[in-house]
């Protein structure tokens, strides 16, 4: 029996298209929004399904954080000699934004407070990828895709924001 020995890990393959798929809900909500439709036969209220949604994604996003903290060594020199303060604050601010797009949904499910807040913690994790590049933690592929994908998302948030009464 031969052992394939794999050139780059499995995700990669898959990476761009999750990502792309995870933006098509921001997308059709958006439309949805700005097209008048409010609710959607056997999914329901829009702005709560996208404000689900959106929880969903910083959480997934924030526990990539808290995985890349755990688990990846920086290449950085620079980083290195910062100590282990460098990584744990992003291990600490990963928790601290998920928790509080819970909480900021719990008190305002579908309201601007909550939209904006996603956006913030959309807009802090986009930074929190940044330095992980440049402390060679993760590609420049990833980052640039990361940054592409959190614009649309930004843009589409700031649609339903612009459309909540």
């Amino acid at each position: 029996m031969a052992i394939t020995v794999l050139k780059q890990p499995f995700y990669k393959k898959h990476e761009y298209r999750l990502m792309t798929a995870g933006l098509m809900p921001f997308l059709l909500s958006a439309v949805a929004v700005l097209l008048g439709v409010d609710q959607i036969i056997f999914i329901g209220d829009i702005k709560k399904l996208i404000g689900l949604y959106c929880l969903v994604i910083v959480s997934f996003m924030s526990g990539i954080v808290w995985g890349i903290s755990l688990t990846r060594t920086p290449t950085s020199k620079k980083q290195i000699a910062l100590g282990d303060f460098a990584l744990s604050k992003y291990f600490y601010l990963s928790n601290v934004l998920a928790v509080t797009a819970w909480l900021t949904y719990y008190l305002a499910p579908d309201g601007r407070m909550f939209f904006a807040v996603a956006i913030l913690c959309f807009i802090c994790l986009l930074f929190v990828d940044r330095h992980f590049f440049i402390l060679g933690m993760t590609t420049k592929s990833y980052l640039v895709a990361r940054s592409n994908i959190t614009a649309i998302v930004l843009a589409c948030l700031i649609v339903i924001i612009c459309q909540i009464e």
